[in-house]
């Protein structure tokens, strides 16, 4: 069988998400966004199905999502406790980490590197932007838990998850399991606990990281 040439994919931006170029707080400007969109499609391996290539041009459409992976997260000792200086993390660093060590397990057949690859990168998609000082709810000092996390990362990917779901409904299924967003009859069972075996020890350091647990 002919081996798939890797391509590169070709950003999307869904306008529908495009925000204000005014000078907002905490945000960044239109075209930086848009850089960073595209230096995260070049990180992407490349992909065995087009419709795969299609659902990550959805997924980071989404200038919010995209945003959140480069807003640093800094580590700073409590107010008057003497403690190491300062660390900053960012969180697109932490999550393709994560990404290449899932995609590199073992027990994964070829075909499922990437899918692993990108479980990986976009699992905690919601820890993130639940804690970006825009993004997240209920004041600055809000500590998002899991659950709260999880449900966030599936509102951000349920659009591109049902766009593939019209492609290739196992596909869907399975990697939306593997995400925790979505099940069902089509779901390769199979595949997703390979997939969710390669990407859990990897994501649990980057949630530890971000909540401390």
């Amino acid at each position: 069988m002919r081996q798939r040439q890797p391509r590169t994919i070709a950003p999307a931006i869904d306008r529908s998400f495009r925000f204000s170029e005014r000078l907002v707080p905490d945000r960044l400007p239109g075209h930086a966004v848009d850089r960073l969109r595209a230096l995260m499609h070049q990180g992407c391996p490349s992909l065995p199905d087009p419709a795969l290539d299609e659902f990550v041009r959805r997924v980071l459409a989404n200038d919010e999502l995209v945003e959140s992976y480069f807003h640093a997260k800094v580590s700073r000792p409590p107010r008057g406790v003497t403690g190491p200086t300062p660390r900053s993390r960012m969180p697109y660093t932490e999550a393709m980490r994560a990404a290449l060590q899932a995609q590199s397990t073992n027990l994964l057949q070829p075909a499922e590197r990437s899918l692993a690859y990108l479980a990986a990168l976009l699992s905690p998609c919601g820890l993130f932007h639940s804690q970006h000082p825009v993004f997240r709810p209920l004041g600055r000092n809000f500590m998002p838990d899991r659950a709260y996390a999880r449900q966030v990362s599936c509102r951000l990917l349920e659009p591109a998850l049902v766009l593939l779901a019209d492609r290739d409904r196992a596909l869907a299924e399975t990697l939306g399991a593997v995400l925790g967003c979505r099940a069902g009859q089509a779901c390769n069972w199979e595949q997703e606990a390979r997939l969710t075996a390669a990407v859990y020890v990897p994501c649990l350091r980057v949630t530890a990281l971000w909540t401390g647990a």
